[in-house]
């Protein structure tokens, strides 16, 4: 099943020489009762099939241009920057459709009822039974912590993961957390992390009060590269952080052996790993402890919420208890340790049971949808693609290109190009090294070439599961134009 889309930018547009006949014909198509005027590319107004009424009645004919029309009409617009608060405040019972601009008053894209006209990187799906668990969940009174849906999540995942113990908790962040504290990570004890991942790993470990050790990333598949880790090892490193990024696997077996030599504890961020193997194993089974994340824009989603998976009863025990305030179990309000409140809603994990009876089917998509991009992009000279390492098969969370170097220099200008045509598109994560708060874990006799390199040449294109292949077809003509025309100078 199809989410419906709104219609494209480019089917609601007019010139502002236009004529009002020709503006009707253009507002019937877009079936929105709303039309963007420009001046060539640039914003200028909205005008609406109510101001052709008017205007008609006013004696103006169908052949008056629309310049005429909205000379004095004032209408809102924000730049397409704006925060979703900012868009959402400026919605009224009047103002339906926000013009978002970019900062030379290019109309790029448009809000109705709060959501963006493009096609988005990442979009949820809720057809299964998510509403029918959430509407048990009201009817028995168990919406917060406790309830059957809480144990009924973390059981389901743990059939999937084949993993020995899980533990939902509030959020991806809050599991890696909880992960390195359940394991007893403290104040000036090193964890080595990758320079190229989302910054929540890099944090919690700075949570603790120990202190992140940056390493490279391997150039294919994006994770911490095993080759540089002896050198990172220090006798104040007490855990390794293998993040999956965009999807993929790595040498796992490789980086395991260096934790098991070098006694570390091994942590595995699966939070966009969810559906990736290795050697036919789920990923989160190869270390001491795992985490996986539910975010909106994850395989599956509970809003926000995530999973700790465990080898050690001991390790779970003590997360358990840590995530409840550090409450006693056998005495009520009685604390042993300081604790946090990390506990998933059952309301969350009912939206997360519900996500997880579906996996296979968004699992299948997201590999689907790789193959088509890879198959309209395989004849692009200006793009590379990575190999898969062996033994592994990717989720394909997000799916990315990689510009070649001679033209990583236009990313930016691809991405905003593409969203001027209606699809959304993003940069990849910034290392960690180059961010200010993070500047004094980075040493020189680390080399970081790579995701330096990697961060400058990825774009990251719509991966929802609710694409169709005409969708990912458009995706790819669209870069194929745009390649084109910027390295021939074409505008």
């Amino acid at each position: 099943m199809k989410l419906t889309r709104l219609p494209p930018l480019k089917k609601l547009i007019v010139q502002k020489n236009c004529s009002l006949k020709d503006t009707i014909k253009i507002i019937e198509q877009g079936g929105q009762r709303i039309a963007f005027v420009v001046d060539n590319r640039k914003f200028i107004n909205v005008i609406t099939d109510g101001d052709i009424r008017r205007a008609l009645l006013k004696k103006f004919n169908l052949e008056t241009k629309i310049s005429n029309i909205i000379k004095k009409k004032k209408c809102k617009y924000l730049n397409i920057n704006s925060s979703f608060e900012m868009i959402q405040n400026q919605m009224t019972p009047q103002i339906t459709h926000l013009p978002l601009v970019n900062d030379q008053m290019i109309l790029v894209d448009y809000a109705i009822n709060f959501k963006l006209n493009k096609i988005p990187v990442s979009e949820p799906q809720f057809l299964g039974n998510e509403i029918p668990y959430l509407n048990d969940c009201i009817k028995s009174g168990w919406i917060s912590s406790g309830g059957k849906y809480v144990k009924l999540f973390e059981k389901k995942f743990l059939n999937l993961t084949k993993s020995n113990y899980s533990l939902s908790v509030t959020s991806g962040t809050t599991a890696l957390h909880l992960a390195l504290a359940s394991l007893g990570i403290k104040k000036n004890d090193e964890v080595i992390v990758p320079n190229l991942t989302f910054i929540a790993p890099v944090n919690a470990v700075i949570y603790l009060g120990a202190k992140p050790v940056i390493v490279d990333v391997n150039k294919n598949n994006l994770c911490i590269d095993p080759n540089k880790l002896e050198n990172a090892i220090t006798n104040k490193t007490k855990a390794i952080m293998l993040v999956y990024l965009y999807g993929h696997a790595c040498d796992v077996d490789k980086i395991r052996a260096i934790a098991k030599r070098k006694k570390l504890f091994l942590i595995e961020d699966c939070a966009e790993g969810l559906g990736t193997y290795y050697k036919k194993k789920h990923v989160g089974n190869f270390g001491d402890v795992s985490t996986f994340s539910f975010f909106g824009n994850k395989t599956i989603t509970t809003g926000e919420g995530g999973m700790i998976c465990f080898k050690k009863k001991s390790h779970y025990e003590y997360a358990k208890k840590l995530r409840d305030h550090g409450m006693n179990k056998n005495k009520k309000y009685w604390h042993d340790h300081v604790g946090f409140n990390y506990r998933m809603t059952n309301l969350q994990a009912a939206v997360g049971l519900a996500q997880m009876e579906r996996l296979n089917f968004f699992i299948n998509k997201k590999r689907e949808m790789a193959k088509k991009y890879r198959f309209y992009l395989k004849n692009n000279n200006y793009l590379f693609f990575s190999k898969n390492f062996p033994n592994t098969k990717s989720s394909y969370w997000l799916y990315y290109i990689k510009l070649k170097k001679n033209i990583s220099h236009l990313r930016d200008k691809i991405i905003n190009k593409l969203l001027e045509n209606g699809i959304e598109a993003r940069n990849c994560f910034y290392p960690v090294n180059l961010m200010p708060p993070y500047k004094k874990y980075f040493t020189k006799k680390n080399n970081l070439n790579n995701s330096l390199d990697l961060s400058k040449c990825i774009i990251a294109l719509p991966s929802s599961v609710n694409l169709v292949e005409k969708e990912i077809k458009n995706i790819c003509l669209n870069i194929e134009n745009i390649l084109k025309n910027l390295k021939t100078g074409n505008r």
